[in-house]
C-alpha cells in the first residue's frame, strides 16, 4: 500500500507525536500546527503531509522553520499577524506558568522591538 492507496496518519495520533517526540504541550498550538500543514480540519492527515511535517522539525532550515512558525500563527491565512493577535497568543503561552502581571511584563518587550506601523501588523518580509 502507499499513499496514494489511502494512507493517513489521525489528527490523534499525530498530536502524540506532536506531543510525546517534539514536546509540544499546548494542545491550541497542535491544532495551528496541523492546520497550517494541511489548510483543514479532516481527522486524519495524509501520509505525505506526516512526512513533510516531520522533514520540516526534524530537517528544515531556520527560514523554513520561520515561514511554518508564521503559517501557523497567521490564523486567517492574510499573509501577516495583527500585533493583538501575537501578543494574545504569547500571553496564553506564558499564563500556565506565571501569575497575571507578571505575564503582562513578559510580553512588552519583544513588541517594543517590532516596527509600529500605522495598522499594527507584522508581516512576513
Amino acid at each position: 500500500m502507499n499513499v496514494d492507496d489511502g494512507l493517513f496518519v489521525c489528527r490523534s495520533h499525530f498530536r502524540d507525536v506532536l506531543h510525546n517526540g517534539l514536546g509540544m504541550t499546548d494542545a491550541y498550538m497542535m491544532e495551528r500546527v496541523m492546520v497550517a500543514l494541511d489548510r483543514g480540519t479532516s481527522p486524519h492527515v495524509t501520509m505525505v503531509t506526516f512526512a513533510k511535517a516531520m522533514s520540516l522539525y526534524l530537517r528544515g532550515d531556520l527560514e523554513e522553520r520561520i515561514q511554518y512558525a508564521f503559517t501557523c500563527y497567521d490564523l486567517l491565512g492574510e499573509g501577516h499577524l495583527r500585533r493583538e493577535t501575537m501578543y494574545q497568543l504569547m500571553k496564553k503561552s506564558l499564563a500556565k506558568t506565571s501569575r497575571d502581571d507578571d505575564v503582562e511584563e513578559a510580553v512588552k518587550p519583544p513588541f517594543k522591538k517590532i516596527p509600529n506601523n500605522r495598522y499594527k501588523m507584522i508581516k512576513m518580509d
